[in-house]
């Protein structure tokens, strides 16, 4: 996506400044600082530092560009560089390639060697479940959040500057938000997430029916308590010239409007659907633009602009269940499309199946069965810049 990347570090102290009343959640301009605003949390007000560059729009309640807050702080001078006025920047900095990443699929490279091999830093790592103990995240249903196997991984490819997607849901239950009975659990659950992988990117995989305005509110205290957290919705796409499936496309975006929730990246998974092209390539880029006309609908206030930066594309490597054959060749055509319109993001499913070990054969979690070299494809996708 052609958008600021900005890194939110947000350091937290405690005042007494009685500039909010402490309602639980409100948010209020920091009178000392242009850079940073005052959160009410706990019953404590905290202060919280807008991403480098920014600083806190009172009228919008937002980070946002110097010249658009127009703040003057009584302890310091409004001394940062101007920025023309125009929209916000993006609420949070998140990964513009993220391939996903299957932590459970055993027998196949670490997470490291393919970060090694390509220089790969970014994933989306598959999938966070519900448990055997309930509201209780972890890998695949089976392993804890931070279970060696997993986390070390993760971490080594994080100190080369790697960032990470933690995708929830998918295919194959029990979910998280099944599992979860309140906003709040799901909401504590999702902030355990983000606190054991280190990252502040969530990414919610409908592929069944889950209570979107018990999920959405989930992901609304979620960004409330942390500014910064990006959400991302992967949805299920019903037919090319249609776009998203209703129940389990629209109205979930819709619900994460009506509540408030701030929805980085509409990711929909051009994979499995009914295609009227004759080129699959074609039939992806043609669903990605069906789906950027129903995001129009929910977002009418927003420019095509906008609305471009916040599109996501996750097609399915090489053979898929439907008998269409995503080649390398219509990857490149999507790239070249993704960096004409300066889309959000670009994945694919997945790295294990990213080599060329089982050409011509039949579906398979651990290649994609077309012609291809080792990790060509994510080499492929590395050509959108974003």
């Amino acid at each position: 996506m052609s958008k600021l990347l900005v890194l939110a570090a947000f350091n937290v102290l405690f005042i007494s400044s009685g500039v909010l009343s402490c309602e639980e959640g409100g948010i209020a301009p920091n009178p000392e600082d242009c850079k940073s605003y005052i959160l009410c949390l706990h019953g404590e007000e905290q202060v919280k530092e807008c991403p480098s560059g920014l600083h806190y729009n009172k009228e919008q309640k937002i980070c946002d560009w110097p010249a658009n807050a127009k703040c003057e702080s009584m302890g310091m001078p409004n001394d940062q560089p101007t920025t023309p006025p125009g929209p916000p920047p993006p609420h949070g900095s998140g990964p513009y390639f993220a391939p996903y990443f299957d932590v459970m699929l055993k027998s196949t490279a670490k997470l490291s060697e393919v970060a090694e091999k390509t220089g790969q830093l970014d994933y989306t790592l598959a999938f966070v479940l519900g448990s055997s103990a309930g509201c209780d995240p972890k890998w695949g249903a089976e392993k804890d959040l931070d279970d060696p196997t997993i986390i070390d991984e993760i971490r080594k490819v994080q100190a080369k500057g790697g960032q990470m997607i933690v995708a929830l849901g998918g295919a194959v239950g029990p979910y998280l938000e099944h599992m979860c009975s309140t906003s709040d659990s799901l909401a504590n659950a999702y902030m355990k997430i983000l606190d054991v992988v280190k990252t502040n990117h969530l990414d919610v995989d409908v592929e069944s029916p889950i209570n979107v305005d018990m999920v959405n509110k989930a992901l609304k205290k979620v960004q409330q308590e942390r500014p910064g957290t990006t959400v991302s919705y992967t949805l299920m796409v019903q037919a090319e010239d249609y776009g998203l499936n209703p129940d389990l496309g629209v109205k979930v975006l819709e619900s994460a409007k009506a509540h408030g929730v701030h929805v980085d990246i509409v990711n929909p998974m051009t994979m499995e659907f009914q295609g009227k092209s004759a080129d699959w390539g074609d039939a992806v880029i043609g669903a990605a633009e069906s789906v950027l006309r129903q995001m129009k609908a929910i977002w009418p206030e927003k420019s095509d602009g906008e609305l471009k930066r916040m599109l996501g594309v996750t097609p399915m490597l090489g053979q898929n269940f439907n008998r269409k054959v995503f080649e390398t060749k219509h990857g490149r055509k999507l790239v070249d499309w993704a960096n004409q319109n300066h889309i959000g993001l670009l994945s694919f499913w997945s790295v294990a199946r990213d080599n060329g070990n089982c050409a011509g054969g039949g579906i398979s979690a651990y290649c994609s069965s077309t012609t291809q070299s080792d990790l060509e494809f994510t080499k492929v996708f590395q050509g959108f810049k974003n």
